[in-house]
């Protein structure tokens, strides 16, 4: 990362400081001598230029990233506490499944975490060593490892819970699929019945058409994002879905083009519907032909 890059950088300013640092201010060539008091001077000014800026922007990238760090562990611990523990609730337990597996893929375990908070603690000491003076809104090591650690133990706390309820977790899920499905082929028969192509007239209100458009898109969407987070659960959990029961599925993305579409025809019949009731309520006593002519062509 680049904190641990910038770190390196520093050390290396500072190993190649060492060569150079010399008591001696002059060297003697036999009769020769080379006073390099001045030279010295200003190659120690160059090297407290180069660190002081090197330190500065070290300090810059400890405190974005450990303010970064922070703020996952805080919202992920958040999270976790947000919901109800209770095996009968199959939304709640499908969103608990959701972020315990989101966080552990974020590889925020202790063990996998260990390089990130190395270098936290190594450029911390760092600056403590360069007397930096740390803000009064610095976020120091000691707290984000105290985070991790709470984090760390919470996560296990529900991981457990999971692994000793997966019998019961695995049936409601299963039973959930079943009424996603089952109210996805209720929503495709009532579209078939409902859908808006003209009553036995032929006629039929834009306005209410893109309406009921609209409830049957909501209503389409909210199943599309239901099923899509039960099989994340079932992938995380690895329970096998019934292929029967995952093939009832299939159709669906042509199911949401064809009310896309029908929604796409309604806007531009909407559009023209209500250019020519503009044209119906001009007073042709004060229309001009040329913008009358205008507006046609637009049609």
């Amino acid at each position: 990362n680049n904190l641990n890059r910038w770190l390196s950088i520093l050390k290396d300013s500072e190993e190649t400081r060492d060569e150079y640092d010399t008591v001696e201010t002059s060297i003697r060539f036999g009769s020769i001598v080379i006073d390099f008091v001045q030279a010295q001077n200003r190659l120690n000014n160059q090297f407290d230029g180069w660190q002081s800026f090197l330190t500065k922007r070290i300090s810059e990238l400890l405190f974005d990233e450990s303010k970064s760090v922070h703020s996952f562990l805080k919202n992920s611990r958040k999270s976790l506490e947000s919901i109800d523990i209770n095996i009968n609730d199959v939304e709640n337990t499908v969103k608990l499944i959701n972020i315990v597996y989101n966080i552990k893929d974020n590889n925020l375990k202790l063990e996998n975490f260990k390089s990130n908070l190395n270098d936290l603690e190594m450029a911390q000491n760092l600056l403590i060593n360069k007397l930096f003076r740390f803000p009064s809104n610095w976020i120091y090591f000691e707290q984000i490892s105290s985070d991790l650690l709470s984090l760390n133990e919470l996560l296990e706390k529900r991981v457990k819970y999971i692994d000793n309820n997966i019998s019961s977790i695995s049936k409601n899920l299963k039973f959930s699929l079943t009424k996603v499905s089952n109210n996805l082929n209720i929503l495709k028969a009532d579209w078939n019945n409902e859908k808006p192509i003209g009553d036995s007239n032929g006629l039929i209100n834009s306005v209410e058409a893109l309406r009921n458009i609209d409830i049957f898109l909501n209503k389409l969407n909210n199943l599309i994002t239901q099923r899509e987070d039960l099989n994340k659960t079932f992938q995380y959990l690895n329970i096998p879905i019934d292929s029967n029961l995952n093939n009832s599925f299939n159709g669906i993305n042509e199911f949401l083009n064809e009310i896309n579409d029908l929604k796409s025809v309604w806007s531009s019949i909407s559009v023209l519907s209500d250019t020519l009731n503009n044209l119906n309520d001009l007073k042709w006593a004060e229309v001009k032909p040329i913008d009358l002519k205008k507006l046609l062509d637009d049609l």
